[in-house]
Parts: structure tokens; C-alpha cells; sequence
């Protein structure tokens, strides 16, 4: 089996400076466009995502999930 994409991000004072992509032994990658799409996804919510993180892991408040349903 090849390797899957890892994401990694840097974050200091709840705000991601830095996102990186890994493989990982003995998953298979995302394939290039998909690749693609999910680092502009990430990109362009990378605030929401780390705000809702913490509240769920650090406040343990129940957060509401997001319906996107416009081409990012």
C-alpha cells in the first residue's frame, strides 16, 4: 500500500501560521485534484475549524455542525 496525507498544523495563539501535509506509511494518498481541493478547504476555513476544535475539546460545549453547500 502506498501512503495517505497527513494534516499538520502550527498554531499559536489560536491561529493555524502554518499547514502542512504528510504521507503516512501504509495509507493510500488523496489523489491530486482531491489534494487540491481539501488544502483550498482547509485554507479557507482554518479559523472556523480551530475555533470549533477547541470548544468541543478544551470547553467540551456541543458545537452545531456547518452545511456547505456553495463551490468553495
Amino acid at each position: 500500500m502506498g501512503s495517505t496525507n497527513l494534516l499538520n498544523q502550527n498554531i499559536v495563539d489560536g491561529k493555524i501560521v502554518d499547514i502542512k501535509i504528510k504521507e503516512v506509511k501504509g495509507k493510500k494518498s488523496l489523489p491530486h485534484k482531491e489534494l487540491k481541493d481539501f488544502k483550498i478547504f482547509v485554507e479557507k476555513f482554518k479559523d472556523e475549524i480551530v475555533q470549533k476544535w477547541v470548544e468541543y475539546f478544551v470547553y467540551h460545549k456541543t458545537i452545531k455542525c456547518i452545511k456547505i453547500d456553495r463551490k468553495v
